[in-house]
């Protein structure tokens, strides 16, 4: 039964994205700059950058490229596939929001809808948003698989718990196949994590570098706490994940690669001799100062509102069991550091094999990370979104540590996926 509920919770995290393209193919405000270089490389080509969007406006702020490039080569490269899957996509589109009272539905009939499709590019974007469906998706799934198969001599059903507790929000599920940059990078960002999880931690310092310098400089911050946390076993009683020496190197290849790709591509993509579009950004909002027109928030906000918006009502119990991961791993901290104490001495919350305790490594990275974020006057929801999937694995790890405490059948855990699942309707 439970092999059977996985399989369906993993089909449906390919159709909900996909059927969300659908019924929502518009794009918005922090998207726009992708969606218009997407539309210049496909239709001009990168052989001709001085007629693109971007440079008619060299105001704009700055943004990598890269994605986007990989993102459209298959429309360039076999576009009459693409062209077919595409015009598949528009049937489905037109069938959905015939029979479906849809916000399209409203504004466009049938036959209107069929010219919109045909005599704009939008069939483009459909392609190119299924595409960052697929791969986001894939990697949401690669990484429930990694925490299964790292969890699997303490856990049987911890990756049915990551699903029922990820798959459902409403937010991820939406804008993992919009071009939103926070969302372009997040496939990159969970297969770090997962390289994490299953201890092959300096090269996920390499991945987790090479996302803060080409794609947003906020995750520098978090892989410093990171690597600040690993190396120094604060809370492995001294015994450290790696070596600062280790983590250095891993960092600095990462960045002198990440560094020399940004100095071929975005530097031609903005016609200019050197450029790294991130950094850029954040210097301009740090100096320029320009972010407190948009207005700014309380120190406590993430945690008080954000949080509680992107874990909406009905998965409130993820934001509660990633509560008790945080009291419990801190009675473990008051302990290791008020006398020796050995590892079964502490509350066994971190479920990975081995004792390795990279659930609570990178749990403490994000609360700091967040914690550091909350200090700057300009906040956004999006920021939160590098940590959803390690609150949803703590969340999944303290929900079995619950039921090992008190000793409950399988036919109860069975019973209780039932109930989770009904909850959200």
């Amino acid at each position: 039964m439970i092999r059977n509920i996985q399989i369906i919770l993993d089909i449906l995290l390919f159709i909900v994205p996909i059927s969300l393209i659908l019924l929502a193919p518009y794009s918005n405000y922090d998207e726009s700059f992708n969606v218009n270089a997407l539309h210049d490389i496909i239709n001009i080509g990168l052989d001709k950058i001085d007629s693109f969007d971007h440079m008619k406006y060299p105001d704009m702020p700055k943004k990598t490229s890269l994605p986007i490039i990989f993102l459209s080569l298959p429309a360039i490269y076999i576009p009459e596939t693409c062209k077919n899957i595409s015009n598949f996509l528009s049937l489905l589109l037109i069938s959905i929001n015939n029979l479906l009272p849809t916000s399209i539905s409203k504004l466009y009939n049938k036959d209107e809808l069929s010219i919109l499709l045909t005599d704009t590019k939008i069939l483009q974007l459909l392609f190119v948003r299924l595409l960052m469906s697929i791969i986001s998706s894939f990697s949401i799934l690669s990484l429930r698989k990694t925490i299964d198969h790292s969890c699997s001599q303490n856990s049987k059903f911890i990756g049915v718990w990551f699903s029922l507790f990820y798959y459902p929000l409403p937010h991820m599920m939406f804008y993992i196949s919009r071009f939103v940059p926070h969302f372009v990078c997040l496939p990159l960002l969970n297969f770090a994590i997962s390289m994490f999880i299953s201890g092959d931690i300096s090269r996920s310092l390499i991945v987790f570098t090479f996302i803060g310098i080409v794609f947003r400089v906020e995750i520098l911050l978090f892989t410093a706490v990171l690597t600040i946390i690993s190396a120094s076993g604060i809370l492995r009683i001294g015994k450290p994940i790696l070596s600062f020496r280790e983590a250095c190197v891993s960092i600095t290849i990462s960045a002198a690669l990440s560094i020399f790709l940004c100095s071929r591509i975005d530097s031609y993509f903005w016609n200019t001799s050197f450029i790294i579009p991130t950094f850029k950004s954040a210097l301009v909002d740090i100096f320029d100062g320009s972010y407190s027109n948009w207005g700014l928030n309380d120190f406590h906000i993430y945690f008080t509102e954000y949080y509680m918006k992107i874990f909406a009502p009905g998965f409130e119990i993820v934001y509660l069991l990633t509560g008790l991961f945080l009291i419990l791993s801190f009675c473990n901290l008051k302990r290791i550091f008020g006398k020796n104490v050995k590892h079964n001495e502490l509350y066994n919350i971190d479920y990975i094999n081995y004792g390795v305790g990279t659930f609570s490594t990178l749990f403490w990275s994000n609360i700091f990370y967040v914690l550091v974020l909350s200090v700057n006057g300009k906040k956004e929801w999006k920021f939160l979104i590098y940590t959803i999937s390690v609150l949803c694995a703590v969340g999944s790890s303290t929900f079995e540590w619950i039921q090992s405490r008190i000793e409950i059948s399988k036919f109860i855990k069975k019973l209780l996926i039932v109930l989770v699942i009904l909850s959200y309707f």
